[in-house]
């Protein structure tokens, strides 16, 4: 009976969630039965008009638990920055944050999210430091990616020259006593498709036993996407190591947790990638439409609402029960 009433509750809230803004489409009915928990983050992170938002989660292996990163940009530049468990507990808040679009855990105890550190176990005490920075570069909105092993590489300014495009990467020394971007150790890598002005839309780590890497390029005049799974660190890029993606929605591509790319098509639906160019599954995308979307541990699947502020977490749009 009480689990019974807990799905009718949370199917509840969810929908009078969706309501309290008409303009954004809700949750497909199946989702909102998998509601789990929920979070209104109005009280640290505050409407403000044109103010923007991102989300990421990423796995704590010391705590077993995924750690959610909501930001909100204002329109001054400044930037907070929310820090939750999986279960939605706020953990801690920055009012004078670095965090950006770049994230990547370092190891079980460290996360990078834009320029800060953060150590998950003294992130429940809301401690948060600010990494190292160099260059000139805003290395809070660079795209990063591991090797699998020790090496980070940070990509950055995507260049064109009426013939190749050329991808600009930085070695990233990540030392949790003085982690580091160093912009003097640069690594390039043209892309063997010539007279294709590309643009990075996306870049995640593999999962366990995959490849390094995972790119995702769109060329700008069509809207073809491609992905890219191999090393983090190519020299270059040939045209047989792109998959096609058909013609994509800019600004959509986002990772599952192990690494696999997701992205809206310009046909209205979302698509999930595997490493051999395949399409795994593929939802409606009106269903998600209004949030913002980000993929944790064992398929959960979180969802920012940034005209209410409200967190919901539950399963991902592709697992049936």
């Amino acid at each position: 009976m009480r689990s019974r009433l807990k799905i009718i509750l949370s199917a509840a809230l969810a929908l009078l969630i969706t309501q309290c803004d008409p303009d954004e489409a809700g949750l497909f009915p199946s989702y909102l039965t998998r509601v789990s928990h929920t979070r209104n983050l109005s009280d640290v992170l505050p409407g403000v008009p044109g103010a923007t938002y991102m989300m990421h989660v990423m796995w704590s292996g010391s705590q077993k638990i995924d750690f959610v990163y909501v930001v909100q940009v204002l329109p001054d530049g400044s930037r907070r920055l929310a820090v939750l468990n999986g279960a939605l507990t706020l953990i801690s808040t920055d009012n004078d944050s670095q965090a950006g679009r770049l994230h990547i855990p370092v190891d079980e105890n460290y996360h990078i999210v834009g320029t800060s550190l953060v150590n998950v176990t003294i992130a429940l005490a809301g401690e948060i430091t600010e990494m190292v920075e160099y260059g000139g570069l805003d290395w809070r909105n660079l795209y990063i990616v591991s090797d699998g092993a020790a090496s980070f590489y940070a990509y950055g300014p995507v260049s064109y020259d009426g013939n190749i495009t050329t991808l600009t990467c930085y070695q990233a020394v990540i030392d949790p006593g003085e982690p580091a971007i160093d912009d003097s150790n640069t690594c390039t890598a043209g892309i063997g498709m010539t007279g294709r002005d590309f643009a990075l839309e996306g870049a995640g780590s593999a999962g366990s036993g995959s490849p390094g890497a995972w790119l995702v390029l769109r060329d700008r005049a069509t809207n073809e996407g491609y992905f890219y799974a191999g090393g983090a660190n190519p020299a270059s890029i040939s045209e047989y190591d792109l998959h096609p993606m058909g013609r994509i929605v800019p600004g959509t591509v986002t990772f599952d947790f192990d690494g696999r790319p997701i992205v809206e098509k310009l046909d209205s639906r979302i698509y999930k990638f595997e490493s051999d160019g395949s399409e795994a599954d593929n939802t409606d995308s009106i269903d998600l439409h209004g949030y913002i979307v980000a993929y944790g541990e064992n398929d959960s699947m979180y969802l920012f609402n940034p005209g209410t502020r409200q967190l919901m977490k539950t399963l991902a749009w592709w697992r049936d029960y």
